[in-house]
């Protein structure tokens, strides 16, 4: 429910954690996004990012409630590897070579709060890091309402 902060932008977030970590914080962002299903929520349900990073000209982030193939796939571009990392099947391919981590789906998420309590907190975004994502959604939703980019 979107007046519950609800919504396929902020509660798919953690995708734009990942990414941030890999390659630095946003710098400009153009977005099309909102309800366009017949789903009966009243959040968005629908949001496509491009955008640039320090480290990487373009990146295309899309995040749905629609999905039905259960997938969360991240494919990196560099001048000499393409690597794809398929988080739903526990795979790593580089240049087609593909190489399987055999991980229980919640694994980290528990060693990530067991930090947590524990004290040391290093697999935890700092709040600065996740005041950061929270801009780079609030500047996504402003930029799919206007139509334009918008700086960071």
């Amino acid at each position: 429910h979107a007046d519950q902060g609800g919504g396929a932008l902020l509660d798919l977030s953690h995708d734009l954690d990942y990414l941030a970590w890999l390659i630095g914080p946003w710098r400009r962002v153009a977005a099309i996004g909102g309800r366009m299903s017949e789903l009966e929520i009243t959040s968005d349900d629908v949001f496509s990012l491009l955008y640039e990073s320090e480290r990487c000209p373009v990146i295309d982030v899309q995040l749905n409630y629609l999905d039905r193939l259960g997938r969360r796939r991240v494919i990196v571009n560099t001048t000499n590897h393409t690597y794809e990392a398929d988080l739903v099947r526990n795979t790593l391919r580089v240049d087609g070579e593909e190489q399987h981590f055999p991980i229980e789906r919640d694994a980290t998420y528990r060693a990530m709060h067991a930090a947590m309590l524990s004290g040391e907190p290093a697999q935890a975004c700092t709040a600065q890091e996740a005041l950061d994502i929270l801009a780079l959604c609030d500047a996504a939703r402003d930029a799919a309402a206007c139509g334009h980019w918008r700086q960071r």
